[in-house]
């Protein structure tokens, strides 16, 4: 762990924070390390898992009198999680999003529109930061998939969304790009949009970039016009990966370790979010020399089949590549005399079902279990709506 003057001052001051917060006291009382050296103490912490994460949030909502507010995640992929934010907590949160806005172009020539089903509290802190430098925003909820044509009633140049909300809602998408040519670029955060995605939205004239972030942290990276992966902010996180694989000199991938160094309502220390990714350490083509990311699947699209991992994105690539546009669709794994993954989708769709077989197959290490010990099945409905609304992945196996 090699740390900047500006990560190490940072990090003396969190581990000083944290002492007498009872989930870290006991773990900074067995450290062996030197004390006087930040690097090895930090080397020293056990790395938290969600489990611990939801721990020390009931550990912080007791021992901090500072809190104003809590943040909930809806628990869609998991047990809902809870973030403790101070005022000061929301005012560095709120200069994040201004960078994010600065990093991506905006000006007050833009309309940015907030494009969702519903609005968790990042879309407030980007909408209150385009209020401090003026330019306008608007919000759409998504209530018919079949038509958004309300959304570009206010000619969006830019929109700010979860790339499956898009997704669900392409026909009626498409149509009014088509029609009014007034999105220039597409800022999504949450799960990672597929390579066929990206270049649909790239052919209506529409530039992709990610924010990335998760709940527990707010922003972490954000991708450059380059398109080279998403830069880490270096200056408020320190980065590690678990289970390192050396790529090349520069290159490394593994999950990424993240440790928070500008929050006080929930210091996380070490934490383990899973996404898999490459940390690359060398200068982007932008100009910029911070370490990237290059992210290959988030925490959420991960399965397990006898012990290998998958990614849930090579699935929706299989599915897209055969049907050429976006595809709702749920992955679903089962137990039955050998372990089962099932594609549940719309009767439409029914006749790319050997295409699609064809495709799974060609995901690497998927044949090596089938058919002796996988079989992959397929369940087609007559709701339309209910393809929509489906989670893209379900697990009924008992494990």
């Amino acid at each position: 762990m090699q740390l900047s003057d500006v990560q190490k001052r940072k990090a003396a001051a969190l581990i000083n924070n944290v002492k007498n917060l009872p989930f870290y006291r006991a773990k900074l009382q067995n450290i062996t390390a030197n004390v006087d050296n930040v690097t090895d103490i930090l080397q020293s912490m056990p790395i938290m898992g969600v489990d611990d994460f939801h721990i020390l949030s009931k550990n912080i909502k007791y021992a901090h009198s500072d809190i104003q507010f809590i943040d909930r995640t809806s628990g869609t992929t998991g047990k809902p999680k809870e973030v403790c934010v101070t005022e000061k907590d929301h005012l560095v949160e709120l200069e994040h999003a201004k960078n994010t806005i600065n990093a991506f172009g905006l000006s007050k020539e833009d309309v940015f529109l907030s494009y969702d089903l519903w609005f968790p509290r990042f879309y407030d802190l980007f909408e209150a930061a385009l209020d401090d430098m003026n330019i306008p925003h608007h919000r759409f909820k998504l209530e018919d998939f079949n038509d958004v044509s309300k959304a570009f009633a206010g000619k969006p140049t830019v929109i700010f969304t979860v790339p499956s909300i898009v997704s669900r809602s392409w026909k009626s998408f498409e149509e009014n790009q088509k029609k009014y040519k007034c999105v220039k670029k597409l800022i999504y955060v949450g799960e990672k949009p597929t390579s066929q995605f990206r270049g649909r939205l790239n052919k209506l004239g529409i530039e992709v970039f990610s924010d990335y972030g998760t709940t527990e942290t707010f922003t972490i990276g954000r991708e450059c016009d380059k398109h080279c992966g998403e830069h880490l902010a270096t200056d408020s996180f320190i980065f590690e990966l678990a289970d390192e694989c050396k790529i090349s000199e520069n290159v490394s991938e593994g999950k990424l370790i993240v440790t928070n160094l500008d929050f006080e309502g929930t210091p996380i220390i070490r934490y383990l979010i899973g996404d898999v990714v490459q940390l690359i350490d060398k200068p982007c083509a932008c100009g910029l020399t911070t370490s990237r990311v290059n992210i290959l699947a988030r925490r959420s699209n991960i399965f397990t089949i006898y012990g290998s991992d998958f990614y849930i994105s090579s699935i929706e690539n299989a599915v897209e590549s055969a049907t050429k546009q976006p595809t709702p669709f749920q992955l679903q794994l089962y137990d039955g005399e050998k372990m089962g993954l099932r594609i549940v989708s719309n009767i439409k769709f029914k006749k790319y079902r050997d295409a699609w077989l064809k495709n799974i197959l060609a995901v690497p290490d998927i044949k090596q279990y089938y058919p002796q010990n996988l079989e992959i099945t397929f369940q087609f409905t007559d709701k339309d709506a209910d393809t929509h609304k489906l989670k893209k992945f379900i697990d009924l196996r008992d494990i």
